[in-house]
């Protein structure tokens, strides 16, 4: 019998079980689905970050593309101003002085590349101002213009000399030195005829600023004291060579080719000549070289030839070359025929081969020497070059008799004044004081060249009370003799000190008349007339001024014991100074001529500035035209090319001087009217501000304009209520009263160091320490 409660308690306990088993079942299904719902949340936030980092690595790589093409655009950009800026210092044909900067006491000095070219040695100089500027030269293409027969003559002058060599292996420097002398001097001698030149051996003749050139070749019509004279020579130079030891198999010595090549810098400089050539040889070699002045740069083009075999020593696989066996042992030297006639043929070639450019010299054209040589140089002008002269058995004795002087033109434009001269010093001869007032012609070149003087003269240094008397005899000679000098100036006053009488020179602007003559126009002579033409007449120079003929302007105005060399002149500033300076020379000059300039009347002077401000405006106006015509592609390659040329600031175009000297006119009128034409500032303080009066009237002291400096005195009383009496006393020096302004001068002085005692106690003086220095 089955038990009831007991089967339902059990039937019930079965049911529970079931239901725990099912809720376990759930809560393990529960945790399952919740562990998967972790890990897909894991894996989401695994793939975010994968993500996430993938878009960083994207975003990083982006900008560091960006900032890799941002670099690339700034060297690119870095590049072409580079480019840029290398061609404008290539293509500025103002940058003839490049300035290098040192310190010196804490101080920036400028050095010009001159000056640096003579400090640097001589591998430094080859690697800095030679090899980027080298350049291959064909010399045998140049040669082949010469149409002299080389014959076996020649060659043996050569051959004969080099035939104590034939065995020797190395050759010494001196003797190689030794057998050109002795050939090229016999070559000349006995070929004389075939040669425009002159030997000479100047390797311990420092001539060439302290330097020493082997061999200088000058022109045959020249003779020349080079033992005691070193200045003069530079002068004559045509070409240089350089000789060498065989030592060296080769001639490419970096310092070797820079110490020939120094050599020719210094005679382009010198003479300032458009290039000049050399040769290097060590007997065994040969190798041309040509110097050529660059108008854009301040570094110069070099031109080298390759090597000539010359006398060398064969190898024994030489092939057949044309050459002269001298003798039939082994091993010995060889003359090779083919270099002997091109180096012949450079000894030989017309003179206008070698582009001497210094003086107007005919090399055929003899200069009395067999009977005098060149002793010194005695004076540079705008047109002709002075040297003294003196007889070949001149014995150093005080005698004048045996010295004489010569004046030889630069260029064949001035040979019309030294026929001038000639002609008027000719007629001259008549008069009764002729051997006392002026210079007798001893001889003188037909075609206008050169002129010898009978006596030798010296500077004047001051003007005596009896020498200005002899001036007033000199112009009253003139004047009765119906001539007219146009010229006189300080520089043509001289002094005979044989009888201590003034002597007037330099008569190639002279004139004649008549006394019932018609009045005749003159056009204004000498440099001053050449700024006058390239302002009222867009005139351009001639080709040997293209670079000196301003500066030579320049320097005739100086005072003769204030002259600056050409060394001197590239520190005393730029070329546009020297314009500045020039500009308002010349308007001065039409004001104090009240504007009768080459133009004629002072109508016409202004006509021809009118004519020519309208020529150049409608330049402008048509360039500016064609620039606005042009396409945008056309306008920016335009912009751009320019943007690489500086403006012709240092070289003053026509137009820049026109308008420049249009404003120096305008304002020398007022101030000859009005009495002072400069705008001036307000007031400085107390230091500056005097120092640029003391300035302002030093300067007008010079220009001898007393009304100006009146002004100032004026202004700074009315204006700033400032009582400097010293500007007074300036006043009557600029005004010529030197007597009143000494006096006046000394008694400033003495108030000022009376006054020494009471500045310390008051603070107060008349007078500034600037202003004492400026008095004393």
């Amino acid at each position: 019998m089955i038990n009831l409660p007991a089967a339902f308690t059990i039937l019930m306990a079965d049911k529970q079980n079931v239901k725990e088993s099912e809720v376990d079942k759930n809560l393990a299904l529960q945790r399952i689905l919740l562990e998967q719902e972790k890990e897909r949340t894991k894996q989401a936030e695994q793939r975010a970050i994968i993500e996430r980092t993938k878009q960083a690595e994207q975003r990083a790589i982006i900008e560091r593309t960006k900032q890799a093409e941002q670099l690339a655009i700034i060297e690119v950009a870095k590049t072409e101003q580079l480019r840029l800026e290398k061609q404008k210092r290539d293509d500025d044909d103002k940058k003839e002085r490049s300035k290098l900067m040192k310190i010196d006491d804490g101080q920036l000095i400028s050095i010009s590349t001159s000056a640096v070219k003579l400090l640097i040695h001589d591998e430094g100089y080859y690697d800095t101002f030679v090899a980027p500027y080298l350049h291959q030269l064909d010399i045998v293409s140049f040669l082949n213009d010469n149409n002299i027969n080389v014959t076996n003559d020649m060659i043996n002058v050569f051959a004969k000399h080099f035939y104590p060599l034939r065995s020797c292996g190395k050759i010494a420097e001196d003797a190689v030195q030794f057998v050109f002398d002795e050939a090229i001097q016999e070559l000349f001698t006995t070929f004389k005829m075939y040669t425009s030149l002159n030997y000479l051996n100047t390797s311990r003749k420092f001539y060439l600023n302290k330097l020493a050139p082997h061999c200088t070749f000058i022109y045959k019509s020249i003779k020349i004291d080079q033992d005691n004279e070193q200045e003069a020579l530079q002068d004559f130079a045509v070409c240089l060579g350089e000789f060498k030891s065989t030592l060296s198999e080769s001639l490419e010595h970096k310092s070797w080719i820079a110490q020939l090549l120094r050599h020719l810098d210094l005679i382009l400089a010198v003479q300032n000549r458009d290039q000049v050539y050399g040769f290097l040889t060590n007997i065994q070699y040969i190798r041309f070289y040509c110097a050529e002045k660059n108008e854009n740069s301040s570094f110069n083009n070099y031109y080298q030839s390759k090597n000539f075999n010359m006398f060398f020593m064969p190898s024994e696989s030489s092939s057949c070359v044309d050459t002269l066996q001298l003798n039939k042992k082994p091993k010995q030297r060889v003359l090779n025929i083919d270099t002997m006639k091109l180096f012949i043929k450079f000894l030989t070639m017309n003179a206008s081969f070698y582009e001497y450019r210094m003086l107007n010299i005919d090399p055929d054209e003899s200069l009395l020497s067999d009977t005098f040589h060149i002793k010194t140089r005695l004076g540079n002008g705008a047109t002709s070059m002075v040297y003294m002269l003196v007889q070949n058995d001149y014995n150093q004795s005080p005698d004048y008799s045996k010295l004489r002087v010569i004046k030889i033109s630069k260029a064949s434009e001035h040979e019309r004044c030294f026929k001038n001269e000639v002609k008027i010093l000719k007629q001259l001869e008549s008069s009764d004081n002729f051997k006392l007032f002026y210079e007798n012609v001893l001889n003188s070149s037909p075609t206008g060249k050169f002129i010898i003087f009978e006596n030798i003269l010296f500077e004047l240094q001051s003007l005596t009370l009896i020498q200005s008397k002899q001036l007033i005899d000199i112009i009253e000679s003139l004047y009765n003799c119906r001539i007219i000098h146009r010229d006189i100036r300080p520089q043509n006053l001289m002094v005979d000190k044989k009888c201590e009488q003034l002597k007037l020179i330099d008569f190639g602007y002279a004139e004649t008349f008549t006394i019932n003559q018609e009045t005749k126009l003159l056009p204004i002579e000498g440099v001053i007339s050449s700024v006058l033409d390239y302002v009222l007449a867009n005139h351009r120079m001639a080709r040997m001024y293209a670079t000196t003929w301003l500066e030579r302007l320049f320097q005739s105005c100086q005072h003769q014991h204030r002259l600056l060399s050409y060394e001197q002149l590239s520190n005393f500033g730029n070329d546009a100074s020297i314009w500045f300076w020039a500009v308002w020379e010349c308007a001065q000059l039409c004001v104090m001529n009240k504007l009768k300039t080459p133009p004629e009347k002072p109508r016409e002077t202004f006509l021809a500035l009118e004519e020519t401000l309208r020529f150049f405006a409608w330049s402008i106006d048509n360039t500016a035209k064609q620039v606005e015509a042009s396409s945008p592609e056309q306008t920016n390659r335009s912009s751009t090319s320019s943007s690489t040329i500086s403006p012709p600031i240092t070289s003053s175009s026509s137009g820049e001087v026109n308008v420049s000297t249009d404003k120096a006119l305008e304002k020398c009128m007022y101030n000859a009217y009005e009495g002072v034409a400069l705008p001036l500032p307000q007031l400085l303080r107390a230091p500056e501000f005097e120092f640029v009066i003391i300035a302002f009237v030093q300067s007008l002291i010079k220009l001898h304009n007393s009304v100006a400096i009146h002004g100032i005195y004026a202004w700074l009383k009315n204006i700033h209520q400032l009582d400097w009496s010293w500007v007074q006393v300036c006043e009557h020096e600029a005004a010529g009263n030197i007597e009143q302004a000494a006096y006046e001068y000394k008694l400033l002085l003495n108030e000022h160091f009376k006054s020494l005692s009471i500045v310390n106690e008051t603070g107060e003086d008349s007078i500034s320490v600037g202003v004492v220095k400026f008095l004393t």
